[in-house]
């Protein structure tokens, strides 16, 4: 019985299916999306870009994310990081960048350490973002 089960499971497994999306632009959905995210956003904060370090759950989860954070902060000392709890995760961010291309200037150095490094969006408190 093991047997057919495999058997067909690799039977399935080269048949392959052709299936065409249409997603359709719906403003009433645009609407909720903007209305969700300006509610969601905390106060005096800018939907920007971080760079995400490492993000750690579990056992340690807090140490670890601590070492990341002065490991990186010894060897890139003018870009700013923060250890952020976001339950249940320990997130270590770098930077606060308005645009991804300006997220990507610093990432393209520090990925070369970090290659576990990542530009995510995320909810940038005004008083972190640096205006040059």
């Amino acid at each position: 019985m093991r047997y057919y089960l495999t058997i067909i499971i690799i039977l399935l497994s080269y048949i392959t299916i052709n299936a065409q999306v249409i997603v359709y632009h719906n403003a009433d959905l645009d609407s909720l999306v903007a209305k969700h995210t300006r509610l969601s956003a905390k106060a005096n904060s800018y939907l920007g870009y971080t760079i995400q370090l490492g993000a750690f759950s579990g056992n340690y989860s807090k140490s670890k994310a601590e070492n990341l954070l002065n490991d990186f902060s010894s060897n890139f000392n003018n870009i700013p990081v923060n250890l952020i709890f976001d339950s249940p995760y320990y997130k270590v961010m770098a930077g606060a960048y308005i645009h991804k291309y300006e997220a990507r200037y610093d990432y393209e150095k520090i990925k070369q350490s970090y290659p576990q490094a990542i530009i995510v969006p995320y909810f940038i408190d005004v008083k972190n973002i640096l205006i040059n």
